[in-house]
């Protein structure tokens, strides 16, 4: 593991140990909460796609996670989640509901795969990204 996602990955570890993922604390902490949803949805997607992100959340939790990417300053990322999000969406009304998250895959395959291509390229920039945030916005040990 790099120095940079070792030090976002301990920070997380380090912010959700402390509770303040949570939205009823995240006004005390607000950097934590941004950085839990760069560093939560990036691990779902890179364990499962984007399929797997969204097949269990709404637009508006969709809109935070655009949000922070862009509040870390990784835009192109945050487009491609929006992109990603339009397009499963529009594949999954197409289709009965209840339908399972893969089965919508299978129903935008080779976009979405475009799609994630082009994200999966963006990892470094965007664990990089994450790394200055935490300098930025975290002593050295934390939020101690």
């Amino acid at each position: 593991m790099d120095t940079n996602r070792k030090l976002v990955d301990s920070t997380f570890c380090w912010c959700v140990d402390q509770g303040y993922h949570k939205r009823r604390l995240c006004g005390s902490k607000v950097e934590c909460r941004v950085l839990h949803d760069v560093w939560h949805p990036l691990g779902l997607i890179g364990n499962g796609g984007f399929h797997y992100l969204f097949s269990g959340i709404s637009k508006n939790r969709v809109s935070k996670i655009m949000s922070a990417f862009q509040t870390i300053g990784a835009s192109r990322a945050a487009e491609l989640i929006q992109e990603a999000f339009v397009l499963y969406s529009h594949t999954k009304s197409s289709m009965p509901s209840g339908t399972d998250y893969a089965e919508i895959r299978k129903g935008c395959y080779e976009e979405m795969s475009r799609i994630e291509d082009e994200f999966y390229g963006l990892d470094s920039v965007v664990v990089s990204a994450a790394a200055d945030y935490v300098r930025v916005h975290f002593s050295v040990d934390g939020m101690r």
